[in-house]
């Protein structure tokens, strides 16, 4: 059995994140509040590498972005200020490894 010879690229791409929310709901919530999770851009490098036909590895590494959760709302839920404070960060991780 003859297989073609492996074919391979590395390629250098932008990802973009757009997310959105719709208003938080629920017994004890005033009208108007939400969450704002802030748009993410990062660079990513992929590697592909065919090692038979119809299969291909894939290596993908990036720098890790931080995302920001922002809350939108009233000035204060209760006594705690709420509007455009960070509710929450997380950092993503991007090496990965398809088959």
């Amino acid at each position: 059995m003859t297989f073609p010879t492996t074919a391979h690229a590395s390629v250098l791409y932008s990802v973009f994140y757009h997310v959105s929310s719709d208003d938080l709901s629920g017994p004890y919530v005033p009208p108007g509040t939400g969450i704002d999770a802030k748009n993410v851009e990062t660079l990513y490098l992929a590697y592909v590498r065919t090692i038979v036909p119809h299969f291909d590895l894939e290596l993908t590494l990036g720098i890790p972005p931080l995302q920001k959760t922002v809350g939108r709302g009233p000035a204060t839920l209760g006594s705690v200020p709420y509007n455009g404070q960070t509710i929450a960060t997380a950092r993503w991780l991007a090496p990965t490894l398809f088959g």
